[in-house]
């Protein structure tokens, strides 16, 4: 980009000045209007045959072109030296240099700017006075636009304050700016001024109907409507969203072009909010609160800001004689940005037998242990600075930490866990994460002391359980504790309630096959962890892991070496599989790079610490396990 700019200030009274402040003198009217034409059309090669009629529409041609010709000269000779950087001149055409000229003009201007584009520049013709009006016409339409955007913007971040400001701004220039006072109603009620958004309403009303005999178009009927209904049901003082993830699960639209078909539509939008309600992980407000929403035309960032919200999930069916499709995404309300969308379809007579099916992969997806809400938590928590996260955040940092299954990050997820319970000691989640920490460090062997950590495994998750004894995550944490004390039908039995209480909870699913493994129910474990998957698109590679056991313990080495090596993110206990797979699958060479991969995230690894922890009630799976690592020069 040239060091020597131009910026020419078109809307209201024009200036053109370089970058260094110094100003450009134009000599005529004519020559400004000629500069302020090439200059909203920065890069564009504009015909001579066009300036001159525009410019001089009440001359012949010949006399109109000669005119053009003084004026170019007048142009070059206020531009100076630099005017052959500024200005391209060729006998047929000009043009201006898109990288040598800003104008407010094309860069963005206020409202009532723009209406005031090149004021005072009249030149006596009749065609640059129609493209003046028209260009006015134009910039105020861009600006109101780009205002209205701001708004929305605003509003979309709980900014209710500066949204009416510029409501304010666009009724005060315009007063049958219907969007605009659509605008300024939206923007009260996101402040808590519901009543003074329905008197703005009435005042409208009574406005159109004395100045042109009018009522107001549908949409501002729709929105006044919805803040009465408002005005009666919901609280006097703005919602505060809760610190879990919330969510309001809107009515589904409707796209079978039958009023007849309206109960399957409402009866997958009812049963998916009540999936998602089961996890108390999860704030979902009732589906009586966003029933009011099915016909209104809110944006999002209004409902979130209403309900006292942050995600919303919406949906729409389509439906002819023989297949029905689902469309569901999940926006963050707040942002107003889209997080996730899917796309669901089943043959029309197989519809009762798989609604069910469809609604608990959304769940799972949606819900749970790296599904979709953990991850857009997980990326706000990481955008906040230290002295800004909140308890949750900390549990949010944590399971990313966690989920690794290193020594060193298990630990340093630990230390969050803690800081978030001290922060909200009545945090259950936090808690029962916290057992899972210490199960893993009686589990993976890492431990000097396993009995202090298999103490604290109990305590956290007793802790867990005893704050919230109907929440899924407490009763799977209790199971992590049996599994790490090897009482393999305890932890079943835990994982069983967890799902007894959320059957969409695809983790404790998945962590079934741990106790069904070491039990030798092998076909029992692999169908859990497949189903798992199935519910679960998302799932976190911890699956990957149990998969590749359970496979080991059965004797498929070569499919269980493949399973684990597609874990981008491996741990010791992974790798260890993984390297006796390779080996007794007669894969040498790959068995040593996993070994020497092993050695490399854990230098400290000892096979019988590893082996021992596994409650294995056939031995010789264990010993199996144990003499594959030891062959291939693992430390006993």
């Amino acid at each position: 980009m040239p060091d020597r700019r131009l910026f020419a200030r078109l809307c209201g009274l024009p200036t053109v000045e370089w970058s260094d402040g110094k100003a450009v003198r134009f000599p005529s009217k004519r020559g400004l209007a000629l500069f302020a034409y090439l200059a909203l059309r920065p890069g564009e090669r504009v015909s001579r045959d066009v300036l001159a009629d525009l410019l001089w529409a009440d001359r012949d041609p010949s006399s109109a072109r000669t005119a053009l010709r003084g004026t170019i000269y007048e142009l070059k000779q206020a531009l100076g030296p630099a005017a052959g950087e500024v200005l391209e001149v060729n006998p047929s055409h000009l043009s201006i240099a898109s990288e040598m000229v800003e104008s407010d003009a094309t860069s963005g201007t206020p409202p009532g700017e723009a209406r005031e584009f090149l004021s005072g520049v009249e030149i006596g013709s009749p065609a640059f006075g129609d493209w003046l009006a028209e260009t006015r016409i134009r910039l105020s339409e861009a600006a109101n636009a780009q205002a209205l955007d701001t708004a929305e913007a605003a509003l979309a971040e709980g900014n209710g304050q500066r949204a009416f400001e510029i409501a304010t701004e666009l009724i005060a220039l315009d007063i049958f700016n219907e969007p605009a006072h659509r605008l300024s109603m939206r923007a009260k009620v996101a402040l808590g001024r519901r009543s003074d958004a329905l008197q703005d309403f009435d005042k409208l009303c009574i406005f159109l109907d004395k100045e042109l005999d009018a009522q107001p178009d549908v949409q501002t009927m729709d929105l006044s409507e919805h803040i009465r209904r408002g005005e009666r049901l919901l609280p006097r003082e703005k919602l505060r969203r809760p610190s879990v993830p919330s969510i309001a699960v809107m009515p589904f639209v409707n796209r079978t072009g039958a009023k007849e078909q309206s109960h399957i539509v409402d009866g997958l939008f009812e049963t998916i909010a009540s999936g998602l309600s089961r996890d108390h992980s999860l704030f979902v407000i009732s589906t009586d609160s966003t029933a009011s929403y099915r016909t209104l035309r809110v944006k999002p960032a209004e409902v979130a800001s209403e309900l006292g919200v942050r995600y919303l999930v919406e949906g729409q069916v389509r439906m002819d004689r023989e297949r029905m499709r689902l469309d569901i995404q999940l926006v963050d309300g707040v942002r107003g940005v889209l997080v996730w969308s899917q796309s669901y379809d089943c043959a029309r007579p197989e519809l009762l037998e798989v609604q069910d099916d469809i609604v608990s992969r959304i769940v799972a997806t949606l819900r749970g242990y790296k599904g979709v809400i953990q991850r857009s938590e997980l990326r706000r928590a990481r955008s906040k600075s230290e002295v800004d996260l909140t308890a949750y955040d900390l549990l949010m940092k944590g399971m990313a930490l966690k989920e690794r299954f290193l020594k060193d990050d298990m630990r340093a997820a630990r230390a969050l866990f803690e800081r978030a319970v001290s922060i909200s000691p009545t945090m259950a989640a936090a808690h029962g994460w916290l057992a899972w920490t210490w199960f893993f460090e009686v589990y993976m062997g890492w431990t000097d002391t396993p009995e202090i950590a298999l103490n604290e495994t109990f305590r956290a998750a007793q802790q867990a359980l005893d704050l919230d004894p109907d929440l899924d995550f407490a009763h799977w944490a209790v199971g992590a504790a049996y599994l790490a004390a090897g009482d393999n039908e305890h932890a079943l039995s835990a994982f069983k309630r967890a799902l007894d209480l959320n059957p969409n909870n695809s983790d404790a699913m998945a962590n079934m096959a741990w106790p069904l493994v070491f039990t030798g129910r092998i076909a029992e474990a692999l169908e859990s962890l497949r189903q798992a998957m199935r519910l679960n698109p998302f799932y976190p590679e911890w699956y990957l892991w149990g998969l590749g056991m359970a496979l080991y313990a059965q004797g498929d080495c070569a499919e269980a070496a493949h399973k684990l090596s597609q874990m981008n993110q491996p741990n010791d206990h992974s790798l260890a599989f993984m390297v006796a797979a390779l080996a007794e699958s007669g894969a040498a060479n790959e068995a040593a790079k996993a070994r020497n991969r092993l050695l490399s995230i854990a230098p400290h690894f000892q096979v019988g610490r590893c082996v021992d922890a596994l409650p294995f009630s056939d031995a010789s799976v264990a010993d199996r396990l144990r003499a594959s690592l030891k062959q291939v020069g693992l430390p006993d």
